[in-house]
Parts: C-alpha cells; sequence; structure tokens
C-alpha cells in the first residue's frame, strides 16, 4: 500500500477519495477493499486525518497513537502521510497557501 502512495499520488496530503481511486485497482492483489485499505493505514498511524479544532482553536493534522482507543478516525476528506514516513518515501511537501509557501514544495 506505501507503493501505492509513493508511486501514485506521491505527496504528503491528498483527499481520500484520491488515494481510494489509486487503491481500488488493486483490491485483489491487496486482498481486501479500498476503504478497509485506507482504514488499516489510519490503524496503523501510517497516515492521519485532519480534525477539526473546537472554539478555540484551528485543525490539525492527528494520528491513530495520538488518540483514545475509543475515537474513530475516519478515512474521509484530507489525508496526511506521517512525517517519517513522507521523507523515507521521497514524497513532495504540499504547503498551503497560508502558510506562505507553494502548493507543492520538493
Amino acid at each position: 500500500m506505501l507503493g501505492i502512495i509513493q508511486n501514485e499520488i506521491s505527496t504528503e496530503k491528498f483527499e481520500a477519495s484520491i488515494l481510494k481511486q489509486a487503491i481500488e485497482p488493486q483490491q485483489t492483489d491487496l486482498g481486501m477493499d479500498a476503504d478497509s485499505a485506507m482504514k488499516l493505514l489510519i490503524e496503523l498511524s501510517i497516515l492521519g486525518v485532519k480534525k477539526v479544532g473546537g472554539r478555540g482553536g484551528g485543525s490539525t493534522i492527528t494520528y491513530r497513537y495520538m488518540e483514545s482507543p475509543e475515537t474513530r478516525l475516519e478515512p474521509a476528506g484530507l489525508l496526511t502521510v506521517h512525517p517519517s514516513l513522507r521523507r523515507n518515501l521521497n514524497l513532495r511537501e504540499v504547503r498551503s497557501q497560508k502558510d506562505g509557501g507553494d502548493d507543492e514544495v520538493d
């Protein structure tokens, strides 16, 4: 599954729908459907999900190991590859315009 992220997507941040489309042709080889594969990547903290802040805070990226076991993290919206894997897989870094950066940084 990491190969799909590395070869098909190649950026650290992407929409869940893009990953699902990349996984679907390989479901048979993986032995699971795209939704199950994405949930597994989240459970292993390979992917983090965007967690919208409450009254006083902004959005953050959260990984399974940062949350209590009861918290459900769903593969929807913006997904982010864990920073240590981003470097190891040579994925392009994506910065938002409000951070003062370009959309993609090598």
